[in-house]
C-alpha cells in the first residue's frame, strides 16, 4: 500500500485548506514581557551629565613632569627608529651578500 501524499501544502491554499485546520491557528507567543520590563527614563539613556567642578585631589600636571614626558616619548620614537633603520640595513647586506656572489661567479666565468 503506497502512502497517501501530503495535503498540507502552503503553496496550494485549496488543498491546505481541505486538511481541516482551516483557518490556521494563532502562533502562541508566550508570555508578555513588557509587562516585566520597566520604562527607562529619558535621563538615564546616553552618556551621564559631566561634573561641574573637577575632582579636588587631582592635581594639574607640572611642567617638568610634561617635558619628562615630553623626552621619553622622543626617546621611544628616536629608538624606534633606529631599530628600524637597522633591520632594513640587515635586510639590504643579506641581499648585497646574494648579489656579491652571482658577481664573483660571473667575474669567474669571464676570467676562464
Amino acid at each position: 500500500m503506497r502512502p497517501k501524499p501530503s495535503t498540507q501544502n502552503p503553496i496550494n491554499k485549496r488543498n491546505f485548506a481541505h486538511s481541516g485546520s482551516y483557518p490556521p491557528p494563532k502562533p502562541d507567543l508566550g508570555l508578555d514581557w513588557s509587562v516585566l520590563l520597566k520604562p527607562t527614563s529619558a535621563s538615564s539613556l546616553g552618556w551621564p551629565d559631566p561634573k561641574s567642578k573637577p575632582d579636588p585631589k587631582v592635581r594639574p600636571v607640572s611642567f617638568e613632569v610634561q617635558a619628562r614626558f615630553a623626552n621619553m616619548q622622543m626617546q621611544n620614537k628616536v629608538h624606534d627608529s633606529c631599530k628600524e633603520f637597522f633591520k632594513n640595513r640587515v635586510r639590504d647586506e643579506e641581499n648585497d651578500d646574494v648579489d656579491d656572489d652571482d658577481f664573483d661567479e660571473e667575474k669567474k666565468k669571464r676570467m676562464k
